[in-house]
């Protein structure tokens, strides 16, 4: 019977991926600047702003003119960038590994998690490299860069949205923190719609309902490995 009531996922097992995810996450907020000048409006956050940035004028705002602060953000975004190709390597395994974990009552929504999970990890490493070329050429020609952005960009977004959704489910089921981060993942994707056109507070909505809810798997991960582990010493 207690066998019965235990969720068939072990989500335990990629706890180690989960944190890593949290450790490189407490990384890149010490090395982003929590401040740049003119952000779109309603946006809080220098990284979003400028991956939803949709001209080079734009960007050009969110650097501001002063030439020695300008080569400040663009060393820190930039070191904060490539830290972030292990960052979206970390989140890509660990969300793949948690929604092979719940896909295995069957859940063909959450195998295709799987397939979102890796999708979004490939369009932020693009990201990325859009990034990088658009902060070494700042001041110069980079329109290409932009556009190009935009479409790497969502493509991240809407792949971490509709993970959230496909998971939702069998995460529901799962119960606890599994429960709580779905809620957050599937408020995040709702903002997304809204975001693309908009930006602005929706974006930020997108940004830590995504957030939020990647950490409540990692909680949901620790929470049962511990549980496992009081098992195992049990007499």
């Amino acid at each position: 019977m207690d066998g019965e009531r235990r969720p068939r996922a072990r989500l335990d097992r990629w706890t180690w991926p989960g944190l890593f995810v949290v450790a490189i996450s407490i990384v890149l907020l010490r090395v982003q600047p929590s401040r740049m000048h003119e952000l779109p409006r309603g946006m809080l956050t220098p990284v979003v702003a400028l991956e939803l940035a949709r001209t080079p004028e734009e960007v050009e705002r969110i650097f501001g003119r002063d030439p020695e602060e300008r080569a400040r953000f663009d060393v820190r975004m930039t070191r904060a960038t490539f830290i972030d190709f292990a960052l979206l390597a970390t989140y890509g395994i660990f969300l793949a590994g948690v929604a092979y974990e719940l896909s295995r009552d069957g859940s063909y929504a959450a195998r295709a998690g799987v397939v979102l999970a890796l999708g979004a990890a490939g369009f932020d490493a693009a990201e990325n490299a859009q990034l990088l070329r658009i902060f070494a050429n700042l001041g110069g020609d980079y329109r290409e860069a932009v556009a190009t952005l935009s479409y790497v960009t969502w493509g991240k977004w809407w792949c971490l949205g509709a993970y959230f959704v496909a998971v939702a489910r069998a995460a529901w089921t799962f119960g606890g923190f599994a429960r709580a981060a779905c809620v957050c993942g599937v408020i995040g994707a709702a903002a997304s719609v809204v975001a693309q056109p908009l930006r602005g507070v929706a974006a930020e909505i997108m940004l830590n309902g995504t957030s939020v809810g990647i950490a409540g798997l990692v909680v949901a991960s620790y929470r049962q490995r511990i549980e496992v582990q009081r098992r195992v010493k049990k007499p």
